[in-house]
């Protein structure tokens, strides 16, 4: 059966591109679709003006700049009830369509960082199929349409081929814009965690060290402290006897040699005292022993003794790849 439209084979009213285009044509230039009428029954109700059913909420047709693509049910309209449950026909979407093809004829619209092209050429599945170019004109501050049919199958297919390859350099132009517009964004949002996480860090940080500081102080204020040092001739660790200097009186009264103290407090529950085992000091935070601190400096040395040695051997790598190079030269 043939199309009612065109009178070709092979399609009918909703897939007949030819119908689209030149309801289309006559909607965008004119504002009215005559054709509207013989689809009253099927898609618009009997109390609307079906000849304008693109018209806005406003009262503009899509050829005005102000054109709006939505109503309050999602379709260009003025009138709700003209269109039930929003259930477009395949012909009419078909028609929005090159409605929007239409519009998109402008170097002015930017799309990802490049202007869309200013002509089209599309293909009607006609038979034999038609190729028309379509270019978009400012009058009197009024956008029309105007339309080239290339009588001439070969010069139609050609101009066809060439826009589709247009475009498909524009799209792929595009998607390596929006590609690297998504790495920036990424790259951005990658720095923001990144110091977001560090300002957390940095927060928990100065909250323990407060926390740290806090206990600290809770510690040396429950320290023993007594009045009076208890009496004492000799030290209870060298057992000399004890001189004008040098000597030492902890908080909880004994006394020692102050070499003998402190060689005691850098060691292993060396803030207690020798004799009573009560504390008589607070070590500062992070303290570790002197035995692990040159434990730890050998472990540095070694690691720097690799680098180096890491840092020989991709020398030695670099010297022979540039030797193969000038033989193989």
């Amino acid at each position: 059966m043939p199309c009612t439209y065109c009178n070709y084979n092979g399609h009918n009213i909703s897939q007949c591109s030819l119908a689209a285009f030149e309801r289309a044509f006559e909607i965008y230039n004119d504002g009215v679709d005559s054709y509207a009428k013989k689809r009253k029954n099927i898609f618009y109700s009997t109390n609307a003006n079906i000849t304008t059913w693109l018209t806005d909420r406003n009262g503009h047709t899509p050829s005005h700049p102000d054109w709006s693509t939505q109503n309050e049910r999602g379709f260009p309209t003025s009138n709700s009830d003209r269109f039930v449950l929003n259930r477009i026909p395949p012909a009419e979407r078909n028609v929005i369509n090159f409605i929007t093809k239409f519009r998109n004829l402008s170097t002015d619209i930017i799309i990802d960082g490049h202007p869309n092209m200013d002509y089209s050429v599309v293909k009607m599945n006609t038979s034999p199929p038609t190729f028309i170019k379509l270019n978009r004109v400012v009058t009197d501050n009024r956008s029309k349409i105007v339309s080239t049919t290339f009588e001439n199958y070969q010069e139609g297919h050609g101009h066809y081929i060439d826009f589709e390859a247009a475009m498909r350099r524009l799209n792929q132009l595009r998607r390596e814009h929006h590609a690297q517009q998504w790495r920036q964004r990424m790259e951005q949002q990658r720095r923001e965690e990144f110091q977001q996480r560090r300002e957390r860090a940095e927060q928990n940080r100065r909250q323990q060290q407060q926390q740290q500081l806090l206990e600290q102080q809770r510690q040396i204020d429950n320290l023993v402290l007594r009045e009076q040092p208890v009496e004492a001739k000799e030290c209870a660790i060298c057992l000399e006897p004890f001189g004008n200097t040098n000597k030492m009186i902890l908080r909880c009264g004994h006394q020692f040699c102050g070499d003998c103290i402190f060689h005691h407090f850098q060691g292993k529950g060396g803030t207690k005292c020798p004799q009573c085992r009560t504390d008589f000091a607070v070590r500062v935070s992070g303290w570790k022993p002197p035995g692990d601190i040159i434990h730890n400096t050998h472990n540095a040395r070694d690691i720097i003794h690799n680098t180096h040695n890491a840092r020989d051997i991709y020398d030695q790598n670099i010297a022979l790849q540039q030797l193969i190079s000038q033989l193989t030269n």
